[in-house]
């Protein structure tokens, strides 16, 4: 499952990153889809397009709003709580792209193919896996078990669910959007 992420719960603390990551728009949308960045990170907003966007979050892990511009925004935005931030476009309704903000420093996200490599302490026993169609936060996943051996260093993990939200998949995703982009998530 490509764009899911994949995070130790207890891991050591994310490092603050000395330059900031990049959540660009293209093509009147997010990219990448998924960003996933250590608690204290800055992210920059550079709009690649040629019109305007007006970005924005409700999330509680950063409330933010970036009012119409082109080109790119004066200063980065830094999110220092951890949790899962959904991004919007004011005046595109279709664009919706999240920013996972974890607490630790292991972390992985999952390629295009859905693969994706993560260095496990020895002593891991556990990670927690997030992808834009499950419900809830990060504080509401449950924890899957790593097994002790694995076969090829290879561990399939299942995950649950909801129906599609991105715009590609619905008819009149401004619509939906507007319903749903009032819904918190993160802890």
């Amino acid at each position: 499952m490509p764009n899911a992420v994949i995070m130790l719960p207890d891991a050591v603390p994310a490092p603050i990153a000395p330059k900031p990551a990049v959540m660009d728009q293209v093509e009147r949308q997010f990219r990448p889809y998924v960003l996933t960045v250590g608690r204290g990170t800055s992210v920059s907003f550079p709009n690649s397009d040629n019109i305007r966007h007006h970005v924005y979050s409700f999330s509680s892990p950063k409330v933010f709003e970036l009012k119409l511009y082109a080109g790119k925004p004066e200063a980065p935005i830094l999110f220092d709580r951890p949790g899962i931030v959904v991004l919007g476009c004011n005046i595109h309704d279709g664009m919706v792209g999240y920013i996972v903000v974890s607490e630790g420093a292991v972390w992985a996200q999952t390629d295009e193919q859905g693969i994706t490599t993560l260095e496990l302490p020895d002593e891991a026993t556990e990670v927690r896996v997030w992808h834009p169609q499950q419900k809830g936060n990060l504080a509401a996943l449950t924890p899957i078990l790593v097994p002790d051996s694995l076969p090829d260093d290879r561990f399939r993990m299942p995950l649950t669910l909801r129906a599609s939200e991105t715009p590609e998949s619905k008819p009149d995703a401004g619509h939906s959007f507007k319903y749903n982009r009032f819904k918190r998530y993160g802890s």
